[in-house]
């Protein structure tokens, strides 16, 4: 399962948008809608997210559990 670094707030239950270093990335990897990915920051933890959109320059997930 691909992991990917975010400088934002995460929160279990909360939809974000990716940064665009984040989406370059997951295309690259030819993730698709409805794949899981782990997403972390600084708080040490890691948390599952749920792709719900994923465009060239755009990706939304929703975070799933921590």
């Amino acid at each position: 399962m691909p992991r990917f670094f975010t400088n934002v707030c995460l929160q279990v239950g909360e939809q974000l948008s990716l940064p665009i270093e984040v989406v370059r990335h997951m295309m690259v990897l030819r993730l698709r809608v409805g794949e899981e990915v782990r997403l972390f920051n600084n708080d040490g933890c890691d948390y599952l997210a749920r792709i719900l959109d994923l465009h060239k320059r755009e990706a939304r997930v929703e975070i799933t559990g921590k």
